[in-house]
C-alpha cells in the first residue's frame, strides 16, 4: 500500500520539523517554562484581593482600589476582572526584571517574543537565569540594569496580582501604577515598546490627577525628576555622539556619569538617601539606567499634552489615534 510509506514519511518530516523548532527555539522554550513555573508559585500562595475589605489595617486601601477602578471604568479604561488577586511578601517570589543599551548611545535594548512583539526589558522569576542573561549581555558589550517588579499588566488576559509592596505605597501613588497598569489592558501596539509605556505613563499621571482633583500644571517631584532625567540622556547622547574612537568613548562615560550624579545630588527632588541609592546606580548601569527613564517618559509630555488639548481628555479618542494590532486587552 502506498499509503503506509506516505504517512511514515509524513510522521518522521514532522518528528524532523518539531526536533529543528525545539533546537532552534530551546532558549526560549526554557525561558516561557521557568516564567510560567514562577508564576505558578506566586500564585497559589496568592489570597483572594476581596479578602482585604475584612482587614483593618487594609480595608481603606481596598476602598481605594475599588473607587480607582470605577473611575478608570468610566474613563474608559478596562477593568474587567483586573487584580484579583493579592500577593503577601515573601521573598522567593520577587520577579526581577533586567533592561539593558548600548555602550556608545543611550537606546534600549529589546527581546522578541510571540505574541507580544518586542520589549525593552526581560523578566525573571529565577536568580540563575537572571544572572545568567546579564552576563550574555556584558559580553555583548552592552550596559545592564535591574530592578524589581512591583506591579504589571497582563493585558486583560487573566487578572493580575497586586503585591504586597504597592499596596503599601502611599494612596497617591498606588492609584497611579494602577491607572498606568490598567492603561496597557486597553491599548498595547505590537513592536512599539517605547510607545506603549509612555502611552501608559501620560494616561496613567492624567487620571491620576483627575481622579484626586489636583491642578494640571501641578507634578510631583517623581515627574519633574523624571524630566530632569530625560534631559540628562539627550546630552549623553550629544557627547556619546562626538566620538570617533574607543578612547574618547571612553572618556565620555566618565565625563557623563560625573555630569549626571552632580545634578543628582544637585536637585532637591530626591531625599539624601534616595540620591545616593541612583547615583550608584548611574554608576553601576550607565545607559541602561538612563534608557528606563527613555522608555516610559521620553515622549510622554507630548502625548499627555495630545490628550488633554487635541483629545480634550477623552481618553477612547485619544486611542482611537493609534492603531491597536492584535494584543489588545
Amino acid at each position: 500500500m502506498i499509503l503506509r510509506p506516505l504517512l511514515r514519511f509524513f510522521v518522521w518530516t514532522g518528528l524532523l520539523v518539531l526536533l529543528v523548532l525545539v533546537t532552534c527555539y530551546f532558549s526560549l522554550l526554557q525561558y516561557a517554562f521557568s516564567q510560567a513555573l514562577g508564576f505558578y508559585r506566586v500564585r497559589k500562595d496568592c489570597v483572594s484581593l476581596q479578602s482585604l475589605a475584612s482587614k483593618p489595617e487594609y480595608s481603606k486601601k481596598y476602598m481605594l482600589i475599588q473607587k480607582a477602578f470605577a473611575f478608570a471604568a468610566q474613563e474608559g479604561l478596562d477593568t474587567t476582572d483586573a487584580y484579583k488577586w493579592y500577593l503577601p511578601f515573601h521573598p522567593d517570589h520577587r520577579l526581577l526584571v533586567v533592561s539593558a543599551s548600548t555602550k556608545s548611545r543611550i537606546a534600549a535594548h529589546t527581546w522578541h517574543f510571540p505574541v507580544l512583539g518586542s520589549v525593552p526589558y526581560k523578566g525573571f522569576y529565577e536568580r540563575q537565569l537572571l544572572l545568567r542573561e546579564i552576563e550574555s549581555l556584558a559580553i555583548d558589550g552592552f550596559d545592564t540594569d535591574t530592578s524589581e517588579v512591583e506591579a504589571w499588566s497582563a493585558l486583560g488576559w487573566m487578572s493580575e496580582i497586586l503585591s504586597e509592596q504597592t499596596l503599601k505605597k502611599d494612596d497617591t501613588t498606588l492609584t497611579g501604577i494602577l491607572f498606568h497598569e490598567l492603561t496597557h489592558r486597553r491599548i498595547y501596539l505590537y513592536d512599539a515598546p517605547d510607545l506603549n509605556e509612555n502611552l501608559a505613563q501620560a494616561c496613567g499621571e492624567f487620571l491620576n490627577r483627575k481622579f484626586w482633583h489636583l491642578a494640571e500644571k501641578q507634578e510631583d517631584k517623581e515627574a519633574a525628576f523624571a524630566r530632569m532625567m530625560c534631559r540628562l540622556s539627550r546630552r549623553g547622547n550629544r557627547l556619546y555622539a562626538a566620538c570617533s574612537d574607543e578612547r574618547s568613548l571612553y572618556a565620555a562615560r566618565k565625563l557623563f556619569i560625573c555630569l549626571s550624579i552632580d545634578s543628582v545630588y544637585e536637585s532637591k527632588l530626591l531625599t539624601t538617601q534616595a540620591k545616593k541609592r541612583v547615583a550608584t546606580r548611574i554608576g553601576r548601569s550607565v545607559n541602561a539606567y538612563f534608557s528606563d527613564y527613555e522608555n516610559y517618559f521620553s515622549s510622554k509630555d507630548s502625548l499627555e499634552n495630545i490628550l488633554m488639548n487635541t483629545c480634550k481628555g477623552k481618553l477612547p479618542i485619544f486611542f482611537a489615534r493609534f492603531k491597536k494590532k492584535s494584543v489588545t486587552g
